[in-house]
């Protein structure tokens, strides 16, 4: 049955809904352990160079980066709906690279780059 599939290990967009037993990463997604809650979602929409993230449970989210994704020469921009929450050029380090490799152990799920954003809280 899954051989009919092929595997994207970076789809252009993410549906991210946390269950009763809650993951601190998703494709290219990660969140702070401490601030995981069951049920949150965050959809996140990858186009050119442009990320847009939506939330309304998640206030941290770190955006995972790789030349495969988008041209990380170039500057990107991160927005949840018209709110920047990032512009310019994402650094490439080898801590990232590190630190992805050794949470995946899957050379196709290696991160160059990463980006912290703080999304809005809910208003009520």
């Amino acid at each position: 049955w899954m051989a009919k599939f092929d595997r994207n290990p970076l789809p252009t967009r993410i549906v991210w809904k946390q269950d009763d037993v809650v993951e601190n990463r998703f494709y290219w997604l990660a969140v702070e352990p401490k601030s995981l809650k069951n049920r949150a979602e965050i959809v996140a929409t990858r186009t050119n160079n442009a990320i847009d993230v939506q939330s309304k449970d998640v206030e941290q989210i770190a955006i995972r980066l790789s030349d495969a994704m988008l041209d990380l020469g170039q500057p990107i921009s991160i927005t949840s709906g018209s709110v920047s929450l990032f512009s310019g050029v994402a650094e490439r380090t080898i801590n990232c690279i590190a630190k992805t490799l050794s949470e995946r152990g899957d050379p196709q799920g290696i991160f160059s780059a990463e980006v912290n954003v703080s999304l809005e809280k809910d208003k009520p």
